[in-house]
């Protein structure tokens, strides 16, 4: 499984030591196309070391270019399942409808397991779970829960309270 946090965290080395945590045997080529998918190929390839430019921890690179490395570095992992917590927080409108679309081919046949408070991240699921307080208020088809129909929640259906 692939899960990537809200705040990623960068560590000191080479943009292309923070996409590579496996040290697997990953090509410029793959690197730059993953880039590229999450906005970043541009940048890398206008910066003069490219791949190999340093990075200092989190403060090198700007909040939405940071989201933008860490969902590159857990897409490069190729996981089945996919957990991402708001990743696209920081981006601009633009960056987000590119990511958007990158994902939506790369996704296949991969679960992904989304929390977002932004509607345009929604064209990435089928189904959609609403919470408030803690507790799982509506859980359904995407369409059903955006158009605000009442979709019981898995407790009230069951006929019991159990918490999340």
């Amino acid at each position: 499984m692939g899960y990537l946090p809200q705040d990623v965290a960068l560590f000191h080395g080479s943009l292309r030591d923070n996409l590579n945590l496996e040290n697997a045997a990953l090509g410029d080529e793959e690197l730059l196309e993953t880039l590229d998918g999450v906005g970043l190929g541009a940048f890398v390839r206008g910066h003069p070391l490219g791949l190999d430019m340093p990075i200092q921890g989190n403060a090198s690179l700007s909040g939405g270019q940071r989201q933008a490395v860490g969902l590159a570095r857990v897409l490069l992992q190729d996981p089945p399942i996919l957990l991402l917590d708001e990743p696209t927080a920081a981006f601009d409108q633009g960056s987000e409808k590119q990511v958007i679309d990158y994902l939506q081919q790369w996704l296949g046949k991969r679960t992904l397991v989304i929390t977002t408070h932004k509607k345009s991240m929604l064209a990435l699921v089928e189904r959609a779970v609403v919470l408030r307080q803690g507790r799982v208020i509506m859980d359904g088809p995407l369409e059903q829960v955006v158009q605000g129909n009442q979709v019981q929640a898995p407790q009230a259906a069951e006929g019991g309270n159990h918490g999340l």
